[in-house]
């Protein structure tokens, strides 16, 4: 914020005024993050919410330009050169001693992050977003999920994409619903 003075002048006598002029800066962070020392640090460390929104704003692009059916097709690639590379990469002592991999790794299990992954691929696939059918039903309810979907966090794309079920330990959540085989049954038509 600067301050300038500017003179004016009202029946012949000059006044003083101040006038103030915004100006906006830009300020610029600089963040540091690490860097992988192998590859398979970087399966560690992957953030698979961000992964998928990536995936899915890629190709919706795909989409538009050449259709449902090659888009899918291309995640199910992707798919399957990312479980083929992960399974080279997690098991190249076995195949630089000559062994060979007797059954692969399809769930991410060595990796600490990348477990959601196939489920998150899997909502894609079976998802609205990816449906030629569901278009030609509703478009305007496509058009609203595609909008949703590439301009939302990739936290709220993944649960928009595959919902997760939590349950919760604390005694206040269930005495307000009971939850047993009985209670169900009494109240089927409530």
């Amino acid at each position: 914020e600067e301050e300038e003075e500017v003179g004016e002048e009202i029946e012949g006598k000059p006044q003083a005024s101040r006038r103030h002029v915004m100006k906006q800066r830009l300020r610029i962070y600089t963040k540091q993050f690490p860097v992988a020392k192998s590859i398979l640090d970087l399966y560690d460390h992957v953030d698979p919410q961000a992964v998928v929104s990536l995936l899915l704003h890629k190709c919706t692009n795909i989409i538009f330009e050449k259709g449902f059916g090659e888009a899918r097709s291309l995640v199910e690639d992707w798919m399957i050169n990312l479980l083929g590379q992960y399974n080279l990469h997690t098991n190249k002592r076995l195949l630089e001693a000559g062994d060979k991999i007797e059954e692969p790794d399809l769930s991410f299990k060595e990796s600490n992050t990348m477990g959601d992954l196939p489920s998150l691929v899997y909502g894609i696939l079976r998802g609205h977003v990816f449906s030629e059918g569901y278009i030609r039903k509703n478009p305007d309810e496509w058009v609203y999920l595609f909008s949703a979907y590439t301009s939302n966090p990739p936290k709220d794309i993944a649960h928009a994409i595959y919902p997760a079920l939590s349950t919760y330990s604390e005694n206040r959540g269930y005495r307000k619903v009971p939850l047993s085989k009985d209670y169900l049954s009494e109240n089927e038509g409530t």
